[in-house]
């Protein structure tokens, strides 16, 4: 009778930090693709946003966030990036989905927000909500919904894409990522990009 109590324990907690680390690694791609020097994913409720990870964070970041909920703007509400400027900084915030908004995302640049294909941006928020969801609760089958093969594709996208646009280096991206050079070489063998494509380096 106890054991089966103390797996459901272990279970869950297995559960938490993987929907954790799946939360960090997202918000880490996100903002690398972005050029961000500030991000945060916050989840929601109906008394407004909870931080949950962040990177660099500053007190006027979150005085733009924190009205953004349950009051957002409507492209938050119905599911799209929601893009603004303030002194100095340029942000973006993106509703997390799973299926209903479960959070926020925030990155933050000092200039314009690049572009970046719509598609990346809809996996993104969807990977980040089922994320979320993973922390606060299990589906039916005990596993983060969403995980596996669907979060795997948007890693793969997020990190084919950084890598892109820094010409293959791979010494460069780890250093945007901070990582080392060789976990890249592992997350690209364990995402199935062929070696051949990160054998440029500068």
């Amino acid at each position: 009778m106890v054991t089966p109590l103390v797996t459901d324990r272990l279970d869950v907690k297995a559960l938490e930090e993987r929907s954790r680390k799946l939360l960090d690694s997202t918000l880490d791609q996100i903002m690398a693709l972005l050029d961000g020097r500030r991000g945060a994913v916050f989840s929601t409720s109906a008394d407004g946003v909870t931080l949950v990870t962040s990177r660099s964070l500053d007190q006027r970041a979150l005085d733009i966030v924190t009205p953004l909920w349950p009051d957002a703007p409507r492209p938050v509400r119905v599911g799209s990036a929601y893009f603004g400027v303030d002194v100095g900084r340029a942000y973006m915030v993106l509703p997390c989905l799973a299926p209903d908004v479960l959070g926020l995302l925030y990155v933050e640049t000092p200039g314009p927000i690049p572009r970046i294909p719509a598609g990346h941006l809809s996996t993104t928020s969807a990977i980040a909500g089922r994320a979320l969801r993973g922390l606060s609760a299990q589906d039916d089958s005990g596993s983060p919904q969403g995980a596996g093969s669907e979060s795997e594709a948007a890693e793969r996208a997020n990190l084919v894409v950084i890598l892109e646009r820094n010409e293959w280096n791979v010494s460069r991206v780890a250093r945007l990522l901070g990582v080392t050079r060789m976990t890249i070489y592992n997350r690209l063998r364990r995402l199935g990009v062929p070696r051949e494509r990160t054998s440029r380096e500068r």
